[in-house]
């Protein structure tokens, strides 16, 4: 045995390194790509020669004393320089890689090497494989069948990230058997629908209803498209565990979903005596995301703070080492795309998405790591996209050389056969007879799906929200206007509470005692009351009626105008340090929180909105600290607030104070990119050409009558022109003229005035846009040009009419075929066919 001591030493900063540095050597990569996109070197640390040892030293023993490698020794006295290696090359360079030693916790730390320093850390019985296998073959079949039946449809498949599927259900399960009786989950774009349907229970008939394109729109409900959607759902564990589980809905905009989810989960804890293990928070990224949007920072900084912390989210990246067609290089400035988690003392497990052993054991880690110490933890899944960022576009144009490896590439199913085959776990009939069963029960739903009825649970998916009225109840029901008056002696009771103090030794601010005494002078007179005051009398009544009330925003505890304090503060070192009167008025009233943000709008905001999702009897107040730092949370406020309901069927009483803004906007049109209509001559960019504030019809004369015989002038602006240029020709349409107006502000009066003096013996004017009545230019547009028509020569005593959608709570329908109809209509009543 050697016992020289200085070996000795350098063997143990060896065995340091592998713990610290061993990931960025780790077989993480199912393209074998060095790097998990950015390229590194391996580092010297991890080579014997960097500690002076050679090929020759391998079988020397050194001593093991249960304390400087306590992982290793399971009894023994020794072990040789070879069997070191071999075990750190195993439990840190395989299809594993871990960064943990940033956190500042010896326990937590220590924790990670008991779970990874042991012989085979991923254990799995024959038929946890098996499971394992059918869980990657309904992935696969999923994007298959889809791709089959819906070729030039967009669905954003996991195909290349299939172990997905499998993780999700090993992660999920093992969160209910930690304790978890809600399980919320806020997902980007890339396999959602897989994940919904093969993790979630939504039912593929749905799946493939909303492919046809019959969204199975409740009354009063835009829809949206079909990767948008989430799912509420009651499930039942292997086990016999039953659970709720909660697959948000989310927009475009990527990660806004984040606090949202977090949120969600803080009110449903909070409905369960504030149990942390009973509601989880599980949050998929996408690896561009994550690493570029902020709000994804915005979401991390609540984690640990006690107005904000759901004892730790599960982050799960879907990393396919490319974003859109931006290579990482190009796409972050940290080596991994989770980088941020160290921010935060959060592990990070990178695993090979093509080893599903591998996933499901990390995926089961991270759901342990939540369980033991409930703070966040991180999972980079590194898995490839095998075609571009949606099926209908091509990724070799931009990134070659990847497409070029994944082109070659054999699936991870095919791959975990292939083990599952060689350790006689299954057989090819198995695996044969697992594969036709899916495609038959895919078969079985498509077939289903064309006279499917949605059950409502699916349809109106917020199982907090089932005790209250419908949307569509609500379109045929008026509620009734309750009372907000309250008996004057409770009015005297709330003034008394709301002066009184924990102690006498609680001591205010001189200043703060004078403003209170006069807020319950005011109360017990009945006169001068101010808004804080009222405020304050709000809030405790509708506390005493059992309602609970969550006030957050920059400073809102104090309030931005020292207006509120709602939350005094001791002026001496004596406990309690801090007292919130509205949280004792009585036993029996509902919880009250005000919660001084972070610098945050859109975190904060989503935050609440998701607060709200979850308590549906609670007053959620999110307050802009002024008005216009809302204009940070436009995203928020756009996408949920204003058309969550109308989009997902999303309930929410959130309340937001001082929102307003003035956006400076410019548009841009995907449509027109290509469009013949919209291509120009070089002289258009030469000479004496320049931006144009309107564009009058230049089909007079050949396609539409000349001026004198046009009898109604449609007004457009954007992409909306061709489609009634194409419409018109379609129609064979001649007394309708189309002008364009270019500029909306300042708005061009003459130029207007001008092109409509041209038709002087148009019957109407009209405008049209595709945006609904509350949106697009409309009400902009409208005043300005009937202050035109007065001007006018010919149109004096005319109105403007208006072509285009009706009002809408979004921006647009989820549902291709409602649409078109809609567009249809528009054009028709724009040209006067309707």
């Amino acid at each position: 045995m050697n016992s020289d001591v200085s070996k000795i030493l350098k063997v143990q900063q060896m065995v340091h390194a592998y713990q610290s540095l061993g990931h960025l050597k780790a077989k993480v990569n199912p393209l074998n790509l060095q790097g998990s996109g950015i390229a590194s070197k391996i580092p010297a640390e991890l080579e014997l020669s960097h500690y002076g040892f050679t090929d020759a030293d391998l079988d020397c023993s050194f001593p093991l004393d249960g304390t400087s490698l306590p992982n290793f020794a399971h009894g023994r006295q020794s072990i040789t320089l070879r069997e070191i290696v071999s075990k750190l090359e195993e439990s840190y360079c395989g299809s594993v890689g871990v960064e943990y030693t940033h956190i500042p916790d010896r326990e937590k730390q220590e924790w990670i090497r008991s779970r990874l320093e042991v012989p085979q850390p991923a254990r799995f019985s024959s038929e946890e494989k098996k499971e394992l296998l059918r869980g990657l073959a309904s992935a696969s079949s999923f994007e298959k069948f889809i791709a089959t039946k819906y070729p030039v449809e967009k669905r954003y498949g996991l195909d290349g990230g299939e172990s997905l599927v499998p993780g999700m259900k090993a992660l999920v399960n093992r969160c209910v058997e930690h304790g978890a009786k809600d399980v919320i989950v806020g997902s980007q774009h890339r396999g959602r629908l897989n994940v919904m349907s093969n993790v979630m229970g939504l039912p593929n008939e749905l799946v493939f209803q909303r492919f046809a394109g019959d969204m199975s729109l409740i009354e009063g409900q835009t829809g949206d498209v079909k990767y948008h959607l989430g799912i509420d759902n009651q499930l039942v564990t292997p086990s016999g565990k039953e659970f709720n589980v909660s697959f948000l809905p989310n927009p475009s905009h990527l990660e806004a979903e984040d606090p949202v989810a977090v949120g969600k989960t803080r009110a449903i804890q909070e409905s369960h005596g504030n149990n942390l293990d009973e509601a989880v928070c599980i949050n998929i990224h996408g690896d561009a995301a994550i690493a570029g949007q902020g709000i994804v920072y915005e979401t991390l900084t609540l984690s640990n703070l006690s107005n904000y912390s759901v004892g730790g989210v599960i982050h799960v990246t879907v990393n396919n080492q490319v974003g859109f067609t931006t290579d990482p290089q190009d796409s972050r400035s940290t080596h991994y795309c989770t980088d941020i988690a160290k921010t935060f003392n959060a592990p990070i497990f990178h695993v090979n998405g093509a080893d599903p052993e591998a996933v499901a054991f990390i995926f089961q880690l991270a759901a342990d790591w939540r369980a033991t110490f409930h703070t966040d933890c991180f999972i980079d899944l590194v898995c490839y996209r095998k075609f571009g960022h949606n099926e209908m576009d091509q990724p070799a144009y931009t990134n070659p050389a990847l497409y070029d490896v994944i082109g070659r590439q054999p699936p991870v199913l095919d791959q975990y056969a292939e083990k599952l085959l060689s350790e006689k776990v299954v057989s090819e009939q198995d695996i044969s007879d697992i594969k036709r069963r899916i495609w038959d029960d895919l078969s079985a739903s498509f077939e289903a799906s064309k006279t499917y009825e949605p059950p409502g649970n699916v349809l109106y998916p917020h199982l907090y929200w089932s005790s209250l009225p419908s949307p569509t109840a609500l379109t045929t029901t008026t509620l009734p206007t309750p009372r907000t008056s309250v008996p004057a002696s409770t009015i005297h009771t709330i003034a008394s509470k709301l002066a009184s103090l924990p102690s006498p030794t609680f001591t205010l601010h001189p200043n703060l005692s004078r403003i209170l005494a006069t807020r319950q002078k005011t109360l017990t007179d009945g006169t001068h009351i101010d808004f804080p005051t009222a405020e304050a009398l709000a809030f405790s009544t509708l506390l005493l009626a059992g309602h609970p009330i969550r006030l957050s925003g920059q400073d809102a505890a104090r309030g931005t105008f020292s207006q509120r304090h709602a939350v005094l503060h001791n002026q001496t070192p004596s406990a309690p340090r801090t007292w919130t009167p509205l949280a004792h008025l009585s036993a029996a009233q509902a919880r009250f929180a005000a919660a001084n943000s972070p610098l945050s709008e859109a975190g904060a905001l989503g935050f609440e909105y998701g607060y709200s999702l979850g308590a549906p009897g609670a007053l959620v107040v999110w307050e802009a600290q002024f008005g216009d730092f809302a204009n940070g949370a436009q995203v928020l406020v756009d996408n949920f607030v204003a058309a969550g309901e109308a989009k997902w069927c999303q309930r929410s009483g959130v309340v937001l104070g001082l929102p307003h803004g003035k956006p400076l906007v410019v548009f841009f049109s995907k449509s027109l990119l290509r469009h013949p209509l919209a291509r120009s001559k070089i002289e258009d960019f030469t000479g004496e050409s320049g931006f144009k504030h309107i564009i009058s019809d230049s089909e007079h004369g050949k396609g539409i009558a000349e001026p004198e015989g046009i009898e109604r002038v449609v007004l457009c602006s954007g992409q909306v022109y061709a489609a009634l240029h194409k419409s018109r020709e379609a129609n064979g349409v001649r007394n309708v003229a189309i002008t364009r107006i270019e500029q909306w502000n300042p708005f061009p009066w003459v130029q207007v005035k001008e092109n409509l003096d041209l038709y002087p013996n148009a019957k109407s004017i009209i405008w049209c846009q595709e945006e609904p009545f509350n949106g697009g230019a409309w009400q902009h547009i409208q005043p300005r040009i009937e202050t035109v028509l007065k001007e006018t020569e010919n149109h004096r005593e005319k109105r403007i009419g208006y072509a285009g959608r009706g009002p809408y709570a979004g921006v647009a329908t989820g549902s291709k075929n409602v649409h078109v109809a809609e567009e249809q209509m528009l054009l028709n009543k724009a040209l006067g066919l309707a």
